[in-house]
């Protein structure tokens, strides 16, 4: 029979309390969050209260714990999030906030799991160094974002077919686990069995 079409509801609201997600119901979160220190979102990060680089990353915290609470057990959080460069009070620097996700998460509960660098050098096409090709005020622009991933807790765990099969978990002669996986591999070994066999004949009759 074809499966039912997936339901689909969207509950809009503060991403720090996610209202009308119960705790525990959700398998995977895919987010692209407002990225600190980069100008289009001050907006954004100020309606939160946060101005500074440390206030920016204490808000999004609160949605990397919020997300670990509605994840299931070994659940997935995957979060694209890109670096900046910028002037602050201290002059022109890089601001790694990939780096301050990814404690942020592992502080929310979160395990961290390898991550995809997502190169997108159609960011700046014409650019490769910041002010130009020539020394002494060069720098290597970012080209690339990062997709951090993390897992809540231990690898999930699905039920098996077979562990409903009343014979699995026995053992046969030839010492092979009785699943049906290792079952077909006895099977196998068998027809090996009898080719070697029919191999040896041929040979004696040939007198070898």
């Amino acid at each position: 029979m074809p499966r039912a079409a997936p339901t689909i509801r969207i509950e809009e609201g503060d991403a720090r309390d996610l209202p009308g997600v119960a705790p525990g119901s959700v398998e995977l979160v895919v987010t692209s969050p407002p990225y600190p220190m980069i100008p289009q979102w001050d907006e954004s990060f100020r309606h939160w209260g946060a101005r500074t680089y440390p206030e920016m990353h204490e808000r999004l915290a609160e949605v990397w714990t919020a997300c670990h609470r509605a994840l299931v057990p070994g659940g997935l959080l995957a979060v694209n999030i890109g670096d900046a460069l910028r002037t602050g009070d201290d002059g022109f620097r890089l601001w790694p906030n990939h780096v301050d996700v990814e404690r942020a998460c592992e502080a929310a509960g979160f395990r961290p799991l390898p991550y995809i660098l997502w190169k997108k050098p159609t960011n700046k096409p014409n650019a490769f160094l910041g002010s130009g090709f020539l020394p002494p005020n060069a720098y290597v622009t970012l080209d690339c974002e990062f997709i951090l991933l993390f897992r809540r807790g231990a690898l999930r765990a699905f039920p098996r077919a077979d562990l409903a099969d009343p014979t699995a978990g026995t053992r046969r002669p030839n010492g092979i686990g009785g699943s049906r996986r290792s079952g077909t591999m006895s099977a196998g070994y068998g027809r090996d069995r009898s080719a070697a066999a029919r191999a040896r004949s041929h040979r004696r009759s040939l007198g070898a």
